[in-house]
């Protein structure tokens, strides 16, 4: 289903990009260079997939790798950079009620009184595409994900544990 999923992504990814002739701009950049970036890109995302599981594991609570590596990958990938914001969250079964509401709010006191204006809870992957007729495929895959995809990922219940804030929601694409 993985792969699937990704070859309808990247299908959709050419079909939106061929009008930008992108290519014709990465030619101008070594071959060794690209591949050295994307390697080196890829490794360092490895290995922090790897210490969250290396914390789960010490918090004896076992998630499909898949899982911690789609969480730890978008939120190291997206994290906002304007102020305090979330990592991945990490509790277990004995901590206090709460208390992931009560470190938040104290981080987000802390952040205030420094000067800080914002504070990012992160991303609601998937969360606001909608999926009208005539939106475009990925827009209308994405909101099928949203919908039917918590096998995978617990996209509507992040999306309503953050709302409990009331952020204010900014969208966020990859291209």
């Amino acid at each position: 289903m993985g792969v699937l999923l990704f070859t309808a992504a990247l299908w959709v990814l050419d079909r939106e990009l061929k009008a930008y002739h992108f290519l014709h701009h990465l030619g101008s950049i070594s071959g060794r260079s690209i591949a050295l970036s994307i390697a080196l890109t890829v490794l360092s995302y490895l290995i922090m997939t790897f210490y969250e599981a290396l914390a789960l594991r010490y918090l004896r609570h076992q998630l499909p790798y898949r899982r911690i590596a789609l969480a730890s990958f978008t939120g190291y990938a997206f994290s906002n950079n304007l102020g305090p914001s979330l990592d991945l969250m990490r509790s277990s079964h004995g901590a206090p009620a709460s208390i992931m509401e009560y470190l938040f709010i104290k981080i987000m006191l802390w952040g205030k009184s420094q000067g800080y204006r914002w504070f990012s809870l992160g991303m609601a992957p998937l969360s606001g595409l909608e999926a009208r007729e005539l939106a475009h495929l990925w827009n209308r895959m994405g909101a099928f994900m949203f919908q039917y995809g918590e096998s995978f990922y617990n996209f509507q219940g992040l999306r309503h544990y953050k709302e409990k804030f009331y952020p204010e929601w900014k969208p966020k694409y990859l291209a």
